[in-house]
């Protein structure tokens, strides 16, 4: 299971908690994306976009740039994006221990 797939699993399970709805078709709604999104996410055919992960951090209550960064990562297919990412989770993970 890769990061987009997990995180969808959290979202779906925080939507079952506060409505009671954890279909692909309430997923969807939420997300403002089709059904057919929400398939290909699962299934690890596509994954999200930045504003996609923005969204799901939201609902979330998680920083932004650590889910951002956390569901690129698989994305990556440049060894170089996927390090600079890797950097910035790094940095941001050494900010939050250090406060």
């Amino acid at each position: 299971m890769n990061n987009t797939q997990k995180y969808i699993e959290k979202v779906r399970t925080f939507l079952k908690a506060r409505d009671n709805k954890g279909s692909d078709l309430h997923l969807a709604k939420v997300m403002n994306v089709s059904r057919s999104a929400i398939y290909q996410w699962k299934t690890g055919r596509s994954g999200v976009d930045i504003r996609e992960g923005y969204k799901i951090a939201l609902l979330l209550e998680k920083d932004p740039l650590t889910v951002v960064g956390e569901l690129f990562q698989d994305e990556f297919k440049n060894p170089e994006t996927r390090e600079f990412f890797q950097v910035v989770l790094d940095n941001q993970n050494h900010s939050d221990s250090a406060a």
